[in-house]
């Protein structure tokens, strides 16, 4: 036993570093908004109501689904409680990965691999959440042990024949892309058998067949679907350089590192060790699931995003080191502990992966509200359908009563007449990442002061306040501010003065708003349309156009005025060099003078979508 321990002393070390990462503060890992939906579609009381309601209306296969329809009749549905399996798995896959590529390769490499997966915020968030990602990462790691059992080392026992065609069926129930490389795995198997094996092979393909044959009906509903459309763009070319840029955690410290270790390789280059038969594995089992992916999602309906690829992408690491050379005991303690050091820095420091993403936006919605003495102040919460569930389950009774739903109000005329005639002196605004986001404009029309904007990973709370004299409110934006006052809009024209500037040179970050107001005066009856138009060349990135009859927001002094937002972090201008325009259509015949007409720019919420996006 002490002489396995000395052995293996550096794993271990890197197997307590990732328990660490991910059971940290276990009591307070909150729930994401995709373990509600999970939740939500559990709530049967039937198995075949679950199957029908929760499971053929979803995009995921039944396992996920199943599996906490039990769990929680068993164990409860407290948050950590949820997570103890998915953390579990989590650190089962360091475990898995160490002795795949310490087999495959040497000890050097699969020391890095899991220091690697014990680290990276990709690895750890998965962990930490209830949902297919961690699981099907474990039982594809579990696959290839016993893949390599099979074909690798000729242990021809039926156990583990048995045995993997349970794991692969629990990949093929887990997620769409686990089974999918889980059948890439099995094929590249059957490639490489001898004869003896390719017949048990092919008997262990029947037997994941037909344990497969009773989710039949439910895969054939959710064909069905066309993908995730609704919220998920088809994947462009930048994709891969966005993805791995988000594995390595958009740091130039773990970048340095990576390239000094990918240096190590090329200088300690085995040639013989590269150019084997597991390089060229991790190349198809890598490579595979994301071109499928990747074609699959322009040509018939989007479903490539990050998370699918977690169960292909450990293969990444053998195509990038897999020619490193066994190292000594010392260096092999210097790249581990480099490794854990400076990725854990990134993952707290830089990615603040623990202030993040244990400071859920829906348990903070309720939390922030409760601070404010209720008396004097108005609630109102912006979240429809899953977000509204999710915000209710939070909300506190002492609150719950005096909560009014944005949806509540049927158009922005009802919402301005309701701000105009209210009297409480304090409006406090919780909007969900999808909110609308021409509401702030217009509550501050009538609470011109912002006493606090809080920010949070998928949604912001705000706190405004009446106030006799318009405050700058000048921390909430930037310095830019343009403004053009009393121009005539002439009776033949058709389009007013615009404003063009290039993007970067009034925004300073991403996910800031563009503030565009337009003030007329009231006696005017046509309905013009305020304008805004990104674009890169030839191409119109992003229009939006808002009707003054939309708003019809009569302020006093005989003014109508209008609010065109431009929420930046909901498009997409990383890497392009845009031009901003604005301006304002009306028919021609008529006539009207503008009063005011202004661009500012508004500080958003940097950390909006902080999980997946530098910040």
């Amino acid at each position: 036993m002490k002489k396995f321990l000395k052995k293996h002393a550096l794993f271990f070390v890197i197997l307590i570093w990732g328990i660490t990462l991910r059971f940290f503060n276990l009591f307070e890992l909150p729930l994401t908004h995709d373990e509600f939906s999970t939740l939500f579609r559990t709530n049967f009381s039937s198995f075949n109501e679950l199957i029908e309601k929760g499971i053929k209306v979803d995009g995921h296969p039944a396992g996920l689904q199943v599996f906490v329809y039990y769990y929680k009749l068993i164990f409860g549905t407290k948050e950590w409680v949820l997570k103890i399996p998915f953390l579990i798995l989590g650190v089962g896959s360091i475990a898995l990965i160490y002795n795949i590529f310490s087999n495959w390769y040497n000890n050097t490499l699969g020391l890095i691999c899991a220091a690697y997966l014990a680290t990276l915020q990709y690895f750890v968030m998965y962990s930490q959440i209830a949902r297919p990602y961690s699981s099907g990462l474990f039982f594809i790691l579990l696959l290839i042990y016993l893949w390599n059992k099979i074909i690798l080392t000729k242990e021809h026992l039926w156990k583990n024949y048995l045995f993997y065609g349970l794991t692969a069926t629990l990949c093929c129930y887990n997620h769409h892309f686990s089974a999918l490389l889980a059948i890439i795995i099995s094929i590249t198997g059957i490639v490489l058998s001898d004869s003896k094996q390719r017949l048990k092979l092919v008997i262990t393909g029947l037997l994941i067949t037909l344990l497969y044959v009773p989710h039949l009906p439910v895969l054939f509903a959710q064909l069905k679907l066309k993908g995730l459309s609704e919220w998920l763009n088809p994947p462009d070319l930048t994709f891969i350089s966005n993805y791995l840029s988000y594995i390595f955690q958009f740091s130039f410290l773990v970048g340095i590192l990576l390239v000094g270790i990918l240096i190590l390789s090329l200088l300690t280059f085995q040639k013989k060790s590269y150019f084997s038969i597991y390089t060229l594995l991790s190349f198809l089992w890598f490579t595979l699931p994301f071109v499928i992916g990747f074609f699959y999602s322009i040509y018939i309906a989007p479903v490539l995003q990050y998370s699918v690829l977690i169960f292909s992408f450990p293969f990444f690491f053998p195509l990038l080191l897999g020619g490193i050379k066994d190292s000594l005991t010392i260096t092999k303690w210097i790249i581990v502990l480099s490794i854990l050091t400076v990725n854990t820095y990134s993952l707290v420091s830089e990615r603040k992966h623990f202030d993040i993403f244990y400071n859920s936006f829906y348990k903070k919605s309720s939390e922030d509200a409760i601070l404010i003495n209720p008396k004097n102040v108005e609630f109102i919460i912006d979240g429809e359908n899953i977000h509204k569930k999710i915000l209710d389950h939070y909300l506190a009774k002492k609150i719950k009563k005096t909560i009014i739903w944005a949806d509540h109000f049927k158009d922005y005329a009802s919402f301005i007449q309701f701000l105009k005639s209210n009297d409480k002196d304090f409006l406090y605004y919780s909007a969900v990442f999808d909110a609308d986001p021409t509401l702030i404009p217009l509550i501050l029309d009538y609470y011109p002061e912002i006493i606090f904007q809080k920010n949070y990973y998928s949604g912001t709370n705000y706190l405004f306040k009446k106030s006799s004299e318009k405050p700058t409110n000048s921390r909430y934006y930037d310095t830019f501010n343009y403004t053009l006052k009393n121009f005539n809009f002439p009776i033949n024209a058709e389009y007013s003065r615009n404003y063009t500037n290039n993007l970067k040179s009034i925004v300073s970050r991403p996910t800031n708003f563009i503030d565009i107001s337009l003030t007329i005066e009231e006696k005017y009856t046509g309905n013009p349309t305020l304008v805004s138009i990104l674009q890169e060349g030839d191409s119109t990135i992003d229009w939006r156009g808002m009707n003054f009859n939309l708003q019809n927001n009569n302020l006093h002094n005989h003014q109508l005025k209008i609010h065109l937002p431009i929420k930046l972090s909901d498009i997409s201008i990383h890497n392009k060099q845009l031009i901003f325009n604005t301006y304002l259509w009306k028919k021609k015949g008529e006539n009207f003078n503008v009063l005011d007409y202004s661009l500012r720019i508004r500080k958003g919420n940097p950390i909006i979508y902080g999980l997946f996006y530098p910040f």
